[in-house]
């Protein structure tokens, strides 16, 4: 569920101008109404769970974020030190989008983190810029088309991902690349990068990199945790998750922290269990095993597909429903995972693809390379298996 959509008048004048107020409505109607927050100063109106504003000048911040450890340690303080040092950095940690304004000055920044754990969408209506962090709100206004993108939906279904840049299924509606920051200004628009002060640090610095990450991990775990007395974890028994699971003991207690583990009823699978079931006898937490059938699967896939906007997410994201149901059956209501570390330390899908980038110049016949490469990972994929390998989707 969205908690954070806004819009922005391109044309710098004030929002009620551009934005009616049956479409503010319809926009507003798709975020919980018990938990948001509003804001409007000159060419912005904003809605937000978590929002702080001085004058005209405000942050908003949806998902999962950790502040730095030295420095301002919420969205107010941070929101003040930015009015004090308005070409200061913005950085946090952790899964989360955040959208920084200036009324006066005729500045917006949207910014979605490294790691990529949270979305954020964006369109173009005439002279309004729309933007939230689900693609619900923005297709609620009146202007927008509702219609599927037929070349993205193409693409999909041929490679699994969507490679054409900030491209959605919603033909109109984009989403930040992430890391991304889109820029609003009396310039016009612009997409650009952080910085590289703004970047993770370096994962090959052998004296920041261990102590800084274990820091932030801990930050993030804690914030993640909040009240609760007592959380899952989805383990895989990878690096990541584990490292999350770790900290959770640390934190909460073992006997607090519960681990689930995915297994797949298929021999061309290999299971994951054994391993998660090492830590979790080195950590003292309980373990539970979901076990997935061909049809447990396939019906979790079409529930999934009702759901999650990100396509790309949907083969992994389809185990979320089972593991939900799982948690909850052991009274827990919050669970952790480790999903997105490899993406912040370059180690992911997106560093995968930007060091693609970076090869193909050197490859002969580089469109035929792209081209046919898909054909190739299907061809090699075992028989009776999902693409990609996980998870398997043969029958028994």
């Amino acid at each position: 569920m969205a908690n954070l959509c806004g819009a922005w008048a391109l044309s710098g004048g004030p929002i009620t101008v551009s934005l009616s107020e049956p479409d503010r409505s319809a926009m507003l109607a798709r975020l919980p109404a018990q938990r948001v927050r509003q804001f409007s100063r000159g060419p912005l109106w904003l809605a937000a769970a978590a929002l702080a504003h001085e004058g005209e000048s405000c942050l908003a911040l949806d998902g999962r974020a950790a502040f730095p450890m030295t420095g301002p340690r919420d969205l107010r303080k941070l929101l003040t030190r930015r009015r004090s040092r308005p070409d200061g950095l913005l950085r946090l940690l952790g899964h989360h989008i955040l959208v920084c304004a200036d009324a006066a000055g005729g500045r917006l920044e949207l910014r979605r983190d490294p790691s990529g754990g949270a979305l954020l969408f964006y369109a173009l209506c005439q002279d309004l810029l729309l933007f939230s962090s689900s693609a619900e709100p923005l297709l609620a206004h009146a202007r927008m088309r509702r219609e599927l993108d037929a070349g993205a939906a193409a693409e999909f279904l041929l490679n699994g991902f969507l490679f054409s840049g900030p491209r959605t299924l919603f033909s109109g509606i984009h989403q930040l690349l992430p890391g991304q920051v889109l820029e609003a200004s009396p310039d016009g628009l612009r997409l650009k990068w952080p910085e590289p002060d703004e970047r993770p640090p370096d994962r090959e610095d052998p004296t920041e990199t261990p102590a800084g990450l274990r820091k932030s991990l801990q930050d993030v775990v804690k914030l993640a945790v909040g009240s609760e007395p007592r959380v899952a974890v989805s383990l895989s028994g990878g690096l990541d998750s584990s490292a999350v699971a770790a900290c959770a003991a640390d934190l909460l207690g073992a006997q607090n922290v519960h681990a689930f583990t995915y297994e797949f009823r298929d021999p061309l699978h290999l299971s994951e269990a054994p391993l998660a079931g090492q830590l979790c006898r080195r950590l003292g937490i309980p373990h539970h095993i979901i076990s997935i059938g061909y049809d447990e699967y396939r019906n979790a896939v079409l529930e999934t597909a009702w759901r999650v906007e990100d396509p790309s997410s949907l083969v992994r994201a389809a185990r979320i429903p089972l593991l939900a149901r799982a948690v909850r059956a052991q009274g827990l209501s919050l669970c952790l995972d480790g999903f997105g570390m490899e993406d912040l330390y370059g180690m992911g899908w997106s560093g995968y693809l930007d060091n693609l980038g970076r090869a193909l110049p050197r490859v002969p016949q580089p469109d035929w390379t792209l081209r046919f490469w898909r054909a190739a990972v299907a061809r090699a994929a075992p028989a009776g298996t999902c693409s990609g390998g996980r998870p398997a989707a043969s029958p028994g």
